[in-house]
């Protein structure tokens, strides 16, 4: 009998990765090389007044339908048993970067799911089983992980990646420990609930219309709630002082642009203007202080139209 495959699992859990115990970023298991990085503590959102409304959201009748069943499978329970997400990679493309997933895992049971597959095959890299398995559902694309701990799993679609990723884990090859190739990881607190950082000189083939960013060496974004706001740190490293301060005017022409449109909802004229610009030396930042209860609202205005647009 065929089962959802392992990486399936991992998609459906991301979407309800806001309910776990407070894991901040640990730069020692991230690689060197990565040219970005991702980090969602769970732990940390479930804590807040936002994380407590999609906590809500996640409680009701169908959404404890669809959690009961993923959980009769995979001996899991995303809501209390999921921790943290990190995902990094070495270039912008999905097949180049891998997801360490932590969290409290019946790792002997996804192990036995997997083996189910088809295609599955299992390698030994050093001491550690790389295994492999196929999309059911995405034409037979292959996916390869690692359980690296009891608490930790490694996934990701490119083999060798996988494995390097596990020579960090294991210390076998470089990490990222201290924070200083990647401009902003040492704004992960235990306020943080979100923060992402790219190398914005070694990224290849960004889009056309992302011109601002390629004027950047790096650039990080990150999030936190306190005092009842969500707090929003956007810092972009320029190449030099000259293009920061040009990047800053450009930015502040785009907001000055924005409050012109009388069109505009007055949740993101709000929005607008909560943002505060600031430069200095080669470095522009964009803050963002709101009310978390504003967001809350905003989702759930969101959540109306989608129902309103389903019914029609």
């Amino acid at each position: 009998m065929k089962r959802t495959c392992l990486i399936t699992a991992i998609l459906m859990i991301t979407v309800a990765m806001n309910f776990a115990s407070a894991t901040q970023l640990d730069t020692r298991d991230v690689s060197e090389d990565a040219l970005w990085v991702v980090h969602v503590d769970m732990g940390a959102l479930r804590q807040t007044e936002l994380g407590r409304h999609i906590m809500s959201e996640m409680s009701t009748d169908e959404a404890n339908r669809k959690i009961d069943a993923f959980k009769a499978i995979f001996q899991f329970d995303p809501r209390q048993d999921l921790d943290a997400m990190t995902l990094y990679g070495t270039g912008k493309e999905r097949k180049e970067g891998v997801a360490l997933i932590r969290g409290r895992f019946d790792t002997g049971h996804l192990v036995t799911l997997i083996k189910a597959n088809e295609q599955y095959s299992g390698t030994v890299h050093v001491t550690r089983m790389i295994h492999r398995w196929a999309e059911e559902n995405k034409g037979g694309k292959l996916t390869y992980g690692c359980i690296a701990r009891n608490d930790l799993i490694i996934v990701g679609e490119d083999e060798a990646l996988v494995k390097h990723a596990v020579d960090v884990i294991d210390e076998r090859t470089g990490n990222m420990a201290d924070a200083k190739t990647l401009a902003g990881l040492d704004d992960a607190s235990h306020a943080t609930i979100f923060i992402a950082s790219a190398n914005m000189q070694q990224m290849q083939g960004l889009h056309p219309r992302a011109a601002m960013l390629k004027q950047n060496k790096a650039a990080s974004l990150s999030f936190s709630e306190k005092e009842g706001k969500i707090q929003g740190l956007l810092r972009m490293v320029a190449k030099d002082d000259q293009t920061a301060t040009a990047i800053h005017s450009i930015a502040q022409g785009m907001i000055s642009l924005t409050m012109l449109n009388q069109n505009l909802d007055p949740a993101t004229m709000k929005l607008t203007q909560s943002l505060q610009l600031d430069v200095k030396g080669s470095e522009v930042s964009v803050e963002m202080d709101y009310p978390t209860t504003d967001i809350i609202q905003f989702l759930q205005t969101c959540k109306k139209r989608r129902e309103a647009k389903q019914e029609n």
